[in-house]
Parts: structure tokens; sequence; C-alpha cells
């Protein structure tokens, strides 16, 4: 049983104590009735007994000096039974402390509020967390010299966990934690797009791992094949730019290959008088 403070604990033991010296006092008067007091042996010995405080378990004040309990217990006790519970310094934790023991854990609000060392939810709407994902997430914080504080938050949406690292205050930026089955690479396949998709065209890598995509143009004769990849997320963008220059009554083909990582949108822009000749994605 947890006591929610050290006169809570006193008092039970107290009144414990009491009713183990009632119960005593009716087993001596049961024993003083029906055992010969004029034998020897420890029965007759305590049929003989008046009160508790003459047995050979001592007195309520010895009780509670054996048990650590003695001056009201106001000096050092250490025991649970006589600690508050509660998140405090030298509190006894109950079920559901910082999200320990429960299947739903605390809901924060923002992500940068999260400090204290535990297990944490978080809803898809959250400020700050990991590149404004739309998913829910499981979060553990961990801390270090009480400045320094890691969240390994695990989305619900994409199954992949992110990390990032604060020092008084002043947050990181998340980074996604790589596994070997999200590895460019790992378990995937070459698929043929040529046809479904088209240049100017924005897509998203909807994934929860790097794609690659290959595209090769065909150049008209006579001209120069053109073929431009851009790569973005937010406001931010990289354009990949081939070139190749064909000659008079000649045709030829520029390719590019690139990496598209996930949550990221790419598209390709070709020549005036250019065509897609071939679009692959190892995904």
């Amino acid at each position: 049983m947890a006591y929610e403070s050290v006169e809570d604990a006193n008092q039970q033991t107290l009144e414990t104590l009491t009713e183990l010296e009632r119960r005593a006092r009716e087993l001596v008067n049961i024993l003083k009735g029906g055992i010969d007091v004029g034998q020897s042996g420890t029965l007759g010995n305590l049929a003989l007994l008046d009160t508790l405080s003459a047995s050979p378990v001592g007195n309520a004040e010895t009780l509670r000096s054996n048990m650590g309990l003695a001056n009201g217990a106001t000096t050092t006790v250490g025991t649970a039974a006589t600690r508050d519970v509660g998140e405090a310094s030298d509190n006894v934790l109950g079920v559901g402390a910082f999200g320990l023991g429960v299947q739903n854990p605390p809901l924060t609000v923002d992500f940068d509020t999260l400090t204290t060392p535990g297990f944490y939810a978080a809803g898809s709407g959250s400020p700050n967390r990991p590149f404004n994902l739309s998913s829910g997430f499981v979060i553990l914080v961990k801390a270090y010299q009480g400045n320094r504080v890691v969240q390994e938050a695990d989305s619900l949406g994409d199954r992949t966990r992110y990390l990032r690292v604060g020092v008084d205050g002043s947050w990181g930026p998340w980074q996604q934690v790589i596994t070997s089955n999200i590895a460019l690479g790992h378990d995937q396949v070459w698929y043929d797009y040529t046809g479904a998709r088209n240049p100017t065209t924005t897509y998203v890598n909807t994934l929860d791992r790097p794609i690659m995509v290959m595209v090769t143009a065909d150049g008209t004769a006579g001209t120069a094949a053109v073929c431009s990849v851009y790569v973005s997320r937010g406001s931010g963008s990289v354009r990949l730019a081939n070139q190749i220059t064909i000659g008079a009554g000649n045709g030829g083909y520029i390719g590019s290959t690139f990496i598209v990582p996930p949550g990221y949108s790419y598209s390709v822009t070709l020549g005036t008088e250019d065509e897609i000749f071939l679009w692959a994605e190892l995904r």
C-alpha cells in the first residue's frame, strides 16, 4: 500500500499495533481460562501475562523503534511505505508516472516542452514534430546533466524513428534514424514508368525510404537534347541539368539518375522538341 505522507504511514502503524495489542490481550485471557498456569513452558508463562508490554514481543514503542519508525518517523526512514507518491525527487513512482506502465502515455502539445525523461505521445498537429509529418508519435525523452536532452520520436504513420538533441533549451534539427531495412536498394525493385510519368509534372516520394529515378530523354535531330531534374522539400530545391549537342541530321539521348529522399518531390523538364525515352524508378 502506498501512503500519501509520512504522517499517514505513522498513523497506520499505530493503529495496527493497537489492534495487535488488543488481540494479544484476548489471547491471554483465553489461555488463562484453559491452561494450567502451574505447568512449565512457553504457554504456561504466557498465561500469566496481563499486558502486551510484558510479553517477549515488547511494547509498541520498541516495535516502532525496531521498524525504523521511532520519533514519529521524522528522521531518515529508508522505506517506501513512508514516502509520498508522486514525480518529485525521493517520491515513490505510481503507475503512469512519466508514461511508465500505461498504454496511453501523457499527450504533449509541443515537442519543445518535452525535457523531463519519460515516455510521451503526440498528435499529428503537435508543433515542432519531425519534418511536420502528418502522423502521431510515441516519444522517448532522455536527459544528461540536466541541460542536455535527447528526443526519439517513433512515427505511427511511416513507421520511422527520428532523433534530435537539445542543449540549454536550443534544439538541433530532426534526423531520421536509418536502419538496414530502409537503406537504398534493400528489398527494392526497378519499375518502368515510361508513359506513366510526364515532364514538368511534380511527383512526391511518399515511401518511408529513399528511391532512385533514372530518366532518359530523346533529342530531335539537329538540336540539343536537354534533361533537367528538380528535387525539393519545402522551400529548398536542387536543380540537376544535363545537356548534349547533337550534330545536324543526327539524333541523340541524354539521361539523368538521381536519389529522392522520403517526403521529397521531384520533376523533370526537357527541351522543347525532346521526349521521354525511358523513365524507371527503384522503389
